[in-house]
């Protein structure tokens, strides 16, 4: 008997290795397509957990005062309200919480690929680094007229982000 020497694979062979290719590629880039969205939202939780933790221990430190609590809020947001930013390089260092409460400022805000609503003047919420600083006079609300930003209310220890979108889960970033 003689065996053929001709080796390798038929055409169709070929065509079927590459549809199996193509529908398991299909497959993962649906599966993880949302993976990095949804990890910069868990990130997003996290730094706002952080800084209410953080605000916590403060709080129990000082006997009952939370930080900024003894400052006065010299700005005017555009409801007239009187409040402060912390938004500059030397601000974020040298702030009540860092470094005895937290080990750097909170990084920036990343809500994922859907993070689009009205809230604040360029419609995208990608980025923000802005914590704004409030008294009892502001309520946690979603506020169009204001930038999407970390909002902290040094009387009554709430932090909030003032955005108007929700979540994957039909929650309101805002709640969270």
């Amino acid at each position: 008997m003689k065996r053929n020497a001709q080796g390798g694979f038929t055409l169709i062979e070929m065509m079927v290795v590459v549809v199996i290719i193509t529908i398991l590629a299909t497959i993962a880039i649906t599966t993880f397509g949302g993976m990095s969205s949804k990890a910069k939202i868990a990130a997003t939780k996290g730094y706002i957990a952080t800084l209410r933790s953080s605000t916590e221990l403060y709080y129990s430190d000082f006997g009952g005062i939370f930080p900024y609590q003894t400052i006065a809020l010299t700005d005017t947001d555009s409801d007239g309200n009187p409040c402060e930013y912390i938004n500059t390089p030397t601000q974020k260092e040298n702030n009540a919480w860092v470094p005895q409460y937290m080990s750097a400022w909170i990084p920036k805000l990343r809500l994922g690929r859907d993070a689009w609503g009205t809230a604040g003047t360029d419609s995208g919420h990608e980025g923000s680094t802005n914590l704004k600083i409030v008294g009892n006079s502001v309520t946690p609300h979603v506020n169009p007229a204001w930038p999407v930003e970390l909002i902290y209310n040094r009387d009554n220890g709430e932090i909030w982000l003032n955005s108007d979108i929700t979540d994957p889960d039909g929650i309101l970033i805002s709640e969270w």
